[in-house]
């Protein structure tokens, strides 16, 4: 977002002109409109009483850390079979130590098994990346609900980090609706 001066009806006024690929269409606010209603949201959520939220932000942080050894763990058995993969093919191509039979039913055993190993590697690299974004939303909406007003009103004082801590915390979206513009502020 950035800032452009528009005359209104009496005087001028600070407009926010939205201009970037989060917005659905180019569309202008008066500052004090948003800043109205990215308190609101503050407000709401250190004041929420709504008992999923609470949970949620009383959650401790998942480790991941035993899954991502068990990840780890994958890897190497995966580097393993490939190894004995290699040692099956040279063993059948270049010192003819077994049969065509023993080499094609070795290579189904070991593609099964790699087949399997990848399957596992996936999910676990997707359940550790989930998990680890559980555990940053729950610590923004921690500190959005210790001190999100407070660093919201630092925003005349210090307003690049205020604006790199906005950014990093919510996504703010303005809509046309006739004549009227709707603010939807979004935690991220």
């Amino acid at each position: 977002m950035h800032y452009r001066r528009r005359p209104v009806a009496a005087g001028f006024a600070d407009y926010l002109a939205c201009r970037n690929r989060e917005c659905p269409a180019s569309a202008e606010i008066i500052e004090t409109s948003l800043i109205a209603s990215l308190e609101q949201a503050f407000v709401l959520i250190a004041r929420s009483t709504d008992e999923s939220l609470l949970a949620l932000a009383a959650t401790k942080p998942v480790d991941t850390g035993p899954a991502q050894e068990r990840l780890f763990g994958l890897l190497l058995e995966m580097d393993q079979v490939t190894d004995e993969r290699k040692r099956a093919i040279t063993a059948f191509i270049n010192l003819k130590a077994i049969t065509e039979t023993e080499f094609s039913e070795q290579m189904k055993r070991l593609d099964g098994r790699l087949a399997s190993l990848t399957s596992s590697i996936e999910k676990a690299r997707q359940w550790v990346t989930e998990e680890q974004a559980k555990n940053e939303s729950m610590g923004r909406l921690r500190e959005m609900r210790s001190s999100g007003l407070a660093t919201f009103a630092e925003r005349t004082d210090e307003p690049g980090e205020v604006n790199q801590w906005l950014r990093s915390m919510v996504k703010v979206i303005v809509k046309k609706r006739g004549t009227r513009k709707r603010v939807r502020v979004e935690f991220r």
